[in-house]
């Protein structure tokens, strides 16, 4: 599941007008299971507090969707050290997806 994952990472989430946000929303819940299994593997216990706040998008709403860019910028921002390099990859690409479908643009670190 992982690797399936990440390989969609290497494709991209496929944003546009004629994809609908329930289509977005499910692509960007298999980038945040990656993620999740990660951090379960290696027992993250601050990463996944902050996930589990806002994921699974459960409803494909502008709302939904600003609550895990926030809280994602927020992880980043405030415990980078607890993540990975790929993981902040993964989180830097989220970042992006979630900030055309909200409108609004990230500033994200790099490590």
């Amino acid at each position: 599941m992982l690797l399936e994952a990440a390989s969609r990472m290497d494709e991209g989430v496929h944003v546009g007008p004629h994809v609908s946000r329930q289509k977005i929303a499910d692509e960007l819940n298999e980038l945040c299971l990656a993620l999740f299994d990660g951090w379960c593997e290696r027992r993250c216990v601050i990463p996944l507090a902050y996930l589990l706040h806002v994921w699974p998008i459960v409803d494909a709403t502008q709302r939904s969707f600003k609550r895990l860019r926030d809280n994602l910028c927020d992880l980043e921002c405030w415990h980078l050290s607890d993540l990975s390099d790929e993981d902040s990859g993964r989180i830097r690409y989220l970042l992006s997806v979630l900030s055309q479908q909200t409108g609004s643009v990230v500033s994200t670190s790099t490590n």
